[in-house]
This record gives structure tokens, C-alpha cells and sequence, in this order.
């Protein structure tokens, strides 16, 4: 079983994966975890995180370890700007497109240059 800062990385890594399979084994593979080893760990913390004996512990332990993951892999940085940040989230929240309904947020994000994962980044 991978530890959890282990399996932390591997998500953050994964980030943008869309959940495919074939990609996360590849980048597993990369990071010297096989796939039944990603498996089990995937299988083993996401019940842990949906366990309600476990209150929430799992959950608390892993995302500062996956933010910390996040930030390792943007160098450092900041994922935006607050000024890109506010930009981008009044468009999601207030855009309307030329039928008067409110725009799909994910329009918004591809035009900035965003994934729904990357912006969640911004959002954290």
C-alpha cells in the first residue's frame, strides 16, 4: 500500500486525467507504482474518505498534502492572480450568452485558459 503523500502526489499528478484509467496507470507507472498497487490505494483511501467511522481524519491528512503536491508542481507559484481570480469568477457567476442564459462556466474557463481541475486550485 502507498502512503498517503504518496497517493496525495499521484493526485495531484493526475489532476487533469478526467479520470481515464489508462492515463493514471501511465503516470503511476512513471512514479513507480504498479496498477494493482494504484488501484488498491485508490479503492483503499476514497472509502476511507467516504467512511463516516473515520470522520473525516483521512480527508483532513490529505489535503494539505495534496495542495502541498499542487503547489510543488506549479513551481512554487500561485495558481492565478486575485485579479484573474475575480475576473474569471464573476464571469462564471454573471455571463449571460446572447440567448440571455446564464453561460456554461466551463466556456468561461477554456477562454482563461482553465480546467475545471486547475481553476478548483484557484478556488482552493
Amino acid at each position: 500500500m502507498i502512503s498517503l503523500e504518496q497517493y496525495a502526489d499521484l493526485c495531484a499528478r493526475m489532476a487533469d486525467t478526467g479520470g481515464d484509467v489508462a492515463q493514471e496507470y501511465g503516470i503511476a507507472a512513471e512514479h513507480g507504482v504498479g496498477n494493482a498497487d494504484w488501484d488498491a490505494a485508490k479503492d483503499h483511501y476514497t472509502a476511507l474518505m467516504q467512511d463516516p467511522a473515520d470522520m473525516g481524519q483521512t480527508a483532513l491528512a490529505f489535503m494539505p498534502l495534496y495542495q502541498a503536491a499542487q503547489e510543488r508542481l506549479r513551481g512554487g507559484g500561485e495558481p492565478c492572480s486575485l485579479e484573474v481570480y475575480a475576473r474569471v469568477h464573476s464571469q462564471m457567476a454573471y455571463r449571460k450568452g446572447s440567448d440571455g442564459e446564464k453561460i456554461d462556466y466551463h466556456l468561461v474557463l477554456a477562454e482563461h485558459g482553465y480546467t475545471h481541475q486547475s481553476w478548483l486550485e484557484c478556488e482552493g
